[in-house]
């Protein structure tokens, strides 16, 4: 009795192409996702790294904007009412 499973032959031209197709086909939905990530969040993310670094008179790298925000009491209560915001 035969059945249907598969009988050790080797797949045909088309099945082959389709397989290989298959493994491409979760990089082609996965990739505009990826894209859009990277546009949206991650080059935004490293820019304001970047420009929180560089002094904004010679372009220079600098701390000076941190020593700023943590010297400043508005900052800090700025960062509360935030962080209280976030909370509740």
């Amino acid at each position: 009795m035969n059945s249907a499973g598969n009988s050790g032959r080797a797949l045909p031209r088309a099945g082959r192409a389709l397989h290989r197709t298959g493994r491409a086909l979760p990089w082609a939905l996965v990739t505009p996702a990826l894209g859009w990530t990277l546009l949206f969040f991650v080059l935004p993310f490293v820019a304001m790294g970047f420009s929180s670094l560089t002094s904004h008179e010679n372009g220079g790298f600098t701390l000076a904007n941190y020593s700023q925000f943590f010297s400043n009491p508005s900052y800090w209560q700025a960062m509360v009412n935030s962080l209280q915001v976030t909370a509740t």
